[in-house]
């Protein structure tokens, strides 16, 4: 189908699951944008490059971005309906997975210009979801994706690992094992590598196809310094392997940190930057004499 196509047909599938006339998927120069309550949504895609060619790019990170709706007004008695239907549970959990699917469908929609048999989309999913889903983890995005035209295969679910879901993990566990049976890949965000000990146990029974930290900023730095930093990574680094999976570094905006994802062995990295800053290969040589690059080097 074609993507005016396709738009039409979430948006008849969006007014028959909700018993409404909302349509809230907009077309406008092969884009695709979504409408919730009184938010405009937007995809923002980032390349996910191979740290030893930062040319070649694996796959795509979606960002969300929101704005004031002035683009399709809502009649106020719209809003009322739609909430009623989604917001008024137990914990808003059915307006989670609304939001949640909404936006999926709208990254897909627009990941599809983009897409190839090689790369893959890393699409997040919230933890609230899993747990609220009692059974069939995938099937529903599953249908988007096969409808679109792609594969759950070139699909990672990413799901952030947070202290107050540590309860739940179980639960966690099982869902995130139904999407690996749908096909898709499966990724742990840890963060900030002060957080990996907690989700070490999690890591090793789910056995993640890829962990995700983000780059290291100058507080995280000067909270753990940087000898205990490049030790934490390492050890995850060496969990992977034994594992089988990846590790893709985010944030990665500077010289400085590429040399940290390659020394440490990370297989990917993401930053908005990273097209115009130098090559891997210069700062494998520790070419960077800035004194931060030479902290780096003199630990390693």
């Amino acid at each position: 189908m074609s993507l005016e196509q396709l738009v039409d047909h979430f948006n008849t599938k969006f007014t028959q699951e909700h018993q409404c006339d909302f349509r809230p998927f907009l077309l406008k120069q092969n884009s695709v944008t979504a409408i919730f309550g009184i938010a405009h949504l937007k995809s923002e895609f980032s390349p996910i490059r191979v740290v030893f060619d930062t040319d070649l790019i694996a796959g795509y990170a979606v960002k969300l971005i929101t704005s004031n709706n002035t683009v399709k007004p809502i009649k106020s008695v719209k809003i009322k309906k739609l909430l009623e239907k989604t917001l008024n549970k137990p914990a808003h959990v059915p307006s989670i997975i609304t939001f949640d699917r909404l936006c999926r469908t709208m990254h897909l929609l627009n990941y599809r210009a983009l897409a190839n048999q090689h790369n893959f989309l890393i699409a997040d999913v919230d933890p609230r979801h899993i747990l609220g889903v009692p059974y069939n983890h995938g099937a529903y995005f599953e249908q988007v994706i096969i409808q679109a035209g792609l594969k759950t295969q070139n699909v990672i679910i990413s799901m952030s690992t947070t202290g107050t879901h540590q309860l739940h993990y179980p639960q966690l566990l099982k869902g995130l094992n139904n999407y690996r049976e749908c096909g898709y890949k499966i990724a742990l965000n840890i963060g900030y590598m002060i957080s990996a000990d907690k989700t070490i146990n999690l890591i090793k029974q789910l056995r993640p196809d890829y962990i995700i930290v983000k780059t290291p900023n100058e507080n995280y730095l000067e909270l753990t310094g940087h000898s205990v930093l490049l030790s934490s990574l390492t050890y995850l680094r060496g969990l992977m392997t034994y594992l089988g999976g990846k590790i893709i570094m985010q944030q990665v905006e500077s010289p400085e940190q590429i040399f940290i994802a390659n020394k440490v062995g990370c297989d990917l990295i993401q930053g908005n930057e990273l097209t115009n800053i130098l090559q891997i290969e210069e700062t494998r040589n520790c070419s960077y004499h800035t004194p931060k690059y030479n902290q780096y080097c003199e630990i390693m």
